[in-house]
């Protein structure tokens, strides 16, 4: 009776492997008929990708498409903007989308292309050589090199893409640069807020012709000398009053409220004074009632 068990048992076994290898073998035979038609399909994509006359028929191929080359030609070849950006945006290749970045005559499609890259030649080249400002600022933005961005902030003719790259900077004097040479104002005040420089700052603070501009220097200053000659001599009032502000030398502040020509920036002066000499000498000249009260006000503390 054991041997027939044993027997039944062993041809139960082999009856299961059997039928083992035999799904192993159509799943194998699934497999390799799912990659051929998988590969047919993308042949038949391509061919029409490549050779329909309808561009939405065209555009509707591609959008099937994986293969990075049959996407590259199509970004290469096809004449219709809209179908090369569907394959511009499913392309991986860094040399296919530097390909179409360099060359492509549609900006929007160049753009989609540089959206796409990382190498750092490649955004420079875009950066310095496109045609097309937006293009540019988009390469601009996703750049790291500082020789790279300092190039784009001298020499762009475009001032939005210049003020973009000087958001990058973080040399001084490339800042530097810009914040004296540069001739529009917004993208002066960039580079000046990042200055650290105290005679940069100065320098921008006495001579930049945009009172913003020096402004902006003078809020960054900090030396008493630098102060002093912006409250003594800028000529614009709200400029002196952010240096008198700023300022601690009793006797600059006493040769602001004698003698600017400005009531708010000598009252401003006025309030940092603590000789009584000098307090004295305002309440009695000063040719603002308000000034004059302000001083008064001070003695009789």
């Amino acid at each position: 009776m054991k041997r027939i068990t044993i027997a039944l048992i062993i041809a139960f076994m082999l009856v299961s492997c059997k039928f083992e290898v035999r799904k192993d073998v159509q799943a194998e035979t699934r497999f390799e008929s799912s990659q051929s038609t998988s590969s047919e399909n993308e042949s038949s994509l391509a061919h029409v990708a490549y050779y329909d006359k309808d561009p939405e028929v065209r555009l509707l191929a591609v959008e099937g498409l994986e293969s990075e080359n049959s996407l590259s030609h199509v970004a290469y070849y096809d004449n219709n903007a809209e179908v090369r950006k569907a394959a511009v945006g499913k392309l991986l290749s860094e040399s296919s989308l530097t390909h179409v970045a360099y060359y492509d005559k549609d900006a929007e499609v160049r753009l989609l292309a540089v959206k796409g890259l990382e190498i750092e030649s490649s955004l420079t080249h875009v950066a310095y050589y496109d045609n097309n400002a937006e293009v540019r600022k988009v390469a601009v933005s996703k750049l790291l090199s500082e020789s790279s961005l300092t190039h784009v902030a001298y020499y762009d003719k475009d001032a939005k893409v210049r003020l973009l790259a000087v958001k990058g900077l973080e040399s001084e004097s490339s800042l530097a640069h810009v914040a004296y040479y540069d001739k529009n104002a917004e993208v002066r005040k960039v580079a000046v807020s990042k200055l650290l420089s105290e005679s940069s700052l100065a320098h921008v603070a006495y001579y930049d012709k945009d009172a913003e501009v020096r402004l902006l220097a003078v809020k960054g200053l900090e030396g008493e000398s630098s102060l002093a000659h912006v409250a003594y001599y800028d000529k614009n009032a709200e400029v002196r009053k952010v240096a008198v502000s700023k300022l601690l030398s009793e006797s600059s502040l006493a040769h602001v409220a004698y003698y600017d020509k400005d009531a708010e920036v000598r009252l401003l002066a006025v309030k940092g004074l603590e000789s009584e000499s000098s307090l004295k000498h305002v309440a009695y000249y000063d040719k603002d009632p308000e000034v004059r009260k302000l001083a008064i006000s001070l003695l009789a503390k």
